[in-house]
């Protein structure tokens, strides 16, 4: 895990080919090295000359791809996002009572960002298929539930029996929510209730209006009180036996009203109005939330990964596919996982963001490259996790850095320990 502030250059390696050391790919610097146009001229050259067995080394390749300065058509260059704390936006997620949505505020500076760089580096640059080829570069997918639960809990200053220091997330990730992006009838009656009332107005039957009046605001009081991780899916359940009980009343207002002398036509059309929007909350709320529950699901984490990144498995919302698609496998050498299946997950707390890391596909790629084509003054922004870096860039070498690290640090205590007088300590000349 490379300091962020010595962000090495140049293209990651191919992982399919090679491991690291950071001899065998970083080349060596070549005076007069003149820069070349793109990495896919090399390819071009290199099926031109397949009679001759021309090769090139791996080495030479990164040479050519670190010094591409002329960005031709199709090239992307992403910049890094400025560094922030490793929970900068902690506590700033609140979810909206009333809409169910999650937002975050107060974020200050925090930059905008559409790729994650499990790689550490100052610069994202290539086409599109250059960039669909490199293994570290992600795409984040917020977890709003789960970000707004666990900011929620930092605020109350929740204290779990584990005192790890991954506790809380891996509480969160257990829990029972919807990730995917559906409303799921998460958002209050009284989104709905408000222009019922407005109709019940041209009924003129001040006793049904005050009746829905009554009942809105029990209904926005409990929202409030219930709008919590232990309670925010009881909201709904709760309320529906007196909304039901307001329609059966409004039913019986409206018979009462049209039998009186003089009540013309926008009675009916008033009370017939507001009893179909009370029979439509009741669809369109109650109903998603019951079709939307087999999209609850939760997470075992099977491996940690530096920098606060989680291989999981997901437990439930089998057919979550069909409403946020499907994932493409993680590379091997990045998760220490062989085979990845349907249902396991690369899930990252970022900044205090819960995040699933899903591999950029060509799609997310062509997505950005049209952004950026009909808006030139759009600055797409990665995220650097600075996970892997020359040296070690696959899981299994970045293990035996960690490792290495930690033995020092032992044996540098050690000797500090038997020598506690001395003004120079090892560790300060390392």
């Amino acid at each position: 895990m490379a300091n962020a502030k010595l962000v090495p250059e140049g293209k990651p390696p191919e992982l399919g080919h090679i491991d690291g050391p950071a001899s065998t790919w970083i080349p060596a610097p070549e005076p007069g090295h003149q820069s070349h146009k793109s990495e896919s001229l090399m390819h071009h050259m290199l099926s031109q000359q397949d009679h001759k067995n021309t090769r090139f080394s791996l080495a030479t390749q990164a040479s050519m791809y670190t010094n591409n300065t002329n960005l031709g058509v199709g090239v992307l260059d992403l910049k890094r996002c400025k560094e922030k704390s490793t929970g900068a936006l902690m506590g700033k997620a609140y979810r909206n009572p009333i809409t169910g949505e999650v937002q975050i505020k107060n974020y200050g500076s925090i930059q905008d960002f559409c790729v994650a760089d499990l790689w550490t580096r100052r610069h994202v640059t290539g086409d599109t298929d250059q960039l669909l080829e490199d293994p570290y570069l992600f795409r984040p997918i917020p977890m709003t539930t789960r970000t707004w639960i666990s900011h929620h809990w930092f605020r109350d200053g929740k204290v779990f029996d584990n005192m790890d220091e991954d506790a809380m997330i891996r509480h969160v990730l257990s829990l029972h929510c919807i990730d995917a992006a559906v409303s799921g009838g998460r958002w209050a009656p009284i989104m709905l209730y408000v222009p019922m009332i407005l109709f019940l107005s041209i009924a003129a039957d001040l006793a049904a209006a005050v009746a829905a009046i009554v009942n809105l605001t029990l209904i926005l009081f409990l929202q409030w009180i219930f709008n919590t991780p232990e309670l925010y899916r009881w909201a709904r359940p709760v309320t529906l036996f007196q909304r039901l009980v307001l329609l059966i009343y409004l039913i019986g207002r409206m018979g009462v009203k049209s039998g009186e002398e003089g009540a013309g036509a926008t009675v009916t059309v008033g009370f017939v109005i507001a009893l179909m929007i009370c029979v439509l909350e009741i669809l369109l709320g109650d109903g998603s939330a019951v079709s939307a529950y087999r999209l609850h699901c939760s997470y075992e984490v099977l491996r940690p990964l530096p920098n606060r990144i989680f291989v999981c498995r997901r437990k439930g919302a089998a057919h979550s596919e069909e409403t946020v698609g499907r994932s493409e496998p993680v590379c091997e050498k990045i998760t220490g996982i062989g085979y990845w299946e349907e249902d396991m997950a690369l899930i990252a707390d970022v900044k205090g963001l819960i995040v699933e890391l899903r591999p950029m596909s060509r799609k997310d790629w062509d997505l950005i490259w049209a952004e950026k084509r009909d808006k030139e003054d759009v600055i797409h922004r990665f995220i650097g996790l600075d996970v892997y870096s020359p040296g070690a860039a696959t899981i299994d070498a970045l293990k035996l850095a960690i490792e290495e690290q930690q033995q020092l640090i032992a044996k540098n205590a050690v000797i500090n320990r038997l020598n506690p007088k001395d003004d120079v300590r090892v560790h300060d000349m390392i």
